[in-house]
């Protein structure tokens, strides 16, 4: 009966009638799928692992990755002698750098064991601040969110992530700072990032006021910025980081400026070499 079956050609052209049939419904199910962005990520997430695990394992800082680690010990030892004024071996780096280095210098890790834990660091925070920012503009356009998150992979953010510490941690300070001022995040968290993005540097805060007063304005154009949700922890942030850091100041020159930048030796005299740096630093802006 089976046998006879298998020989009855109408039987054997209905099954192929229906094979063909769902072949070709397979294919208009799959026109119709669309390559989401999301399936991109999970394509390129083993690859940008492998990245990390090279990056970690080739770490290759400038030099003054390590003159911010031996400072940051030397103004520990001013500071353990009860040497709080005048300490000119603190160095010339701002505060928020050595904020991950001084546990890890109490824990004993040597320089180099310190400088592994800045690149994981390092890596960790460019990682958060992509996916802040894609969320943050996925909401607006989900073009312009990956275009954005694509500058940011393919721009300097990497480069200097790689080539020194202090840049990855204060650009990600700043730009996590505008995205909490423009959703409108808690106040208590407005406060610390413009605290911590204060502390990268001592001229910071007038830069961190203008953009985080962009973000009020663009989440509420028709509110006073000074009514605005977290307008005042900004302020408070920014003033307790700009405090915080001439005090810091006075504990290394006895002074309220960072006297070490102030040295003709760090400034651009000729007119040239002012329009390259301006033209650099437009690029990167942009």
């Amino acid at each position: 009966m089976y046998l006879q079956k298998r020989l009855d050609p109408q039987s054997q052209g209905d099954h192929q009638e229906v094979v063909r049939a769902q072949f070709f419904r397979f294919l208009a199910s799959s026109g119709r799928m669309k390559l989401r962005p999301r399936y991109l990520l999970w394509l390129v997430s083993p690859l940008y692992a492998l990245a990390i695990i090279m990056y970690l394992k080739h770490v290759q800082f400038q030099g003054d990755t390590d003159w911010l680690i031996d400072q940051t010990r030397a103004a520990l030892d001013c500071a353990a002698q009860g040497h709080w004024i005048g300490c000119r071996d603190g160095g010339r780096f701002p505060l928020l750098q050595r904020i991950p280095v001084i546990p890890m210098i109490g824990l004993g890790f040597k320089n180099s064991r310190v400088m592994h834990c800045l690149a994981l660091l390092n890596v960790l925070l460019v990682a958060l601040t992509v996916a802040l920012a894609r969320r943050s503009l996925e909401r607006r356009s989900r073009l312009g969110a990956w275009g954005f998150a694509a500058i940011l992979l393919f721009g300097p953010f990497l480069v200097y992530a790689h080539s020194s510490f202090s840049e990855a941690m204060a650009a990600s300070a700043s730009l996590i700072l505008v995205i909490a001022c423009l959703e409108g995040w808690r106040g208590a968290s407005v406060f610390a990032l413009a605290f911590l993005a204060g502390l990268s540097r001592e001229t910071a805060f007038p830069f961190l006021i203008v953009a985080g007063c962009l973000a009020f304005a663009i989440r509420e154009p028709m509110r006073p910025l000074w009514r605005a949700d977290g307008f005042a922890q900004l302020g408070f942030g920014i003033t307790a980081s700009l405090i915080l850091s001439i005090g810091f100041n006075f504990f290394r020159y006895d002074g309220w400026t960072n006297q070490e930048y102030l040295d003709p030796i760090y400034r651009v005299h000729d007119l040239t070499t002012k329009c390259l740096n301006l033209n650099r630093y437009s690029c990167i802006l942009f």
